[in-house]
């Protein structure tokens, strides 16, 4: 009911206070059931441009490091949670916030290189990352592809495994 209520909300006119408070009320709740409305205030707080945004965030990106999985080929098939909790990053598009994502993408290859069993976890991050980079041609700027070139060749020399995917998404997204 209260999902319902802030959809609502967000429909008629945005209340970024109001997300303020329901996040830090609710994101500290043990059930998943309310924990869930605090992360869609959050994920409301990112939508559109707020003096709660940077915050926003950031939670949202320290939360998907801070919570790496592993996934055998079977649980991949049926786990879509990572890539809905990336959705509001993956649709981002404010070029102030490249340096962000950048970095974002460094830490991801940080986790992949303490465990490689977070490959495909990794990959999601990266896709979000690249979904990012992607929105943000609509700055008729080179700038981001070139950022993420650099980094993509730095991987490259680290020899970091699962570059290869890293290199062909960065592929789609130049044309």
């Amino acid at each position: 009911f209260i999902s319902e209520a802030l959809e609502l909300i967000n429909f008629l006119k945005p209340d970024f206070d109001f997300y303020k408070q329901v996040f830090d009320i609710f994101i500290i709740k043990p059930e998943y059931e309310q924990k869930h409305i605090g992360i869609k205030a959050n994920e409301y707080l990112i939508q559109l441009n707020n003096l709660y945004r940077p915050d926003a965030v950031n939670w949202r990106m320290n939360y998907i490091l801070s919570n790496p999985k592993t996934y055998s080929k079977e649980e991949i098939r049926y786990d879509y949670g990572i890539g809905q909790f990336n959705k509001p990053l993956a649709e981002f598009n404010d070029s102030s916030y490249l340096e962000v994502f950048l970095k974002l993408l460094d830490d991801s290859m940080e986790l992949l290189k303490k465990n490689k069993d977070y490959k495909t976890y990794v990959s999601f991050i990266w896709n979000t990352v690249i979904a990012y980079i992607t929105n943000l041609k609509s700055d008729n700027t080179y700038n981001p592809l070139k950022e993420l070139e650099k980094r993509i060749v730095t991987y490259g020399q680290d020899k970091i495994d699962g570059i290869n995917d890293l290199k062909f998404l960065f592929i789609k997204v130049k044309y």
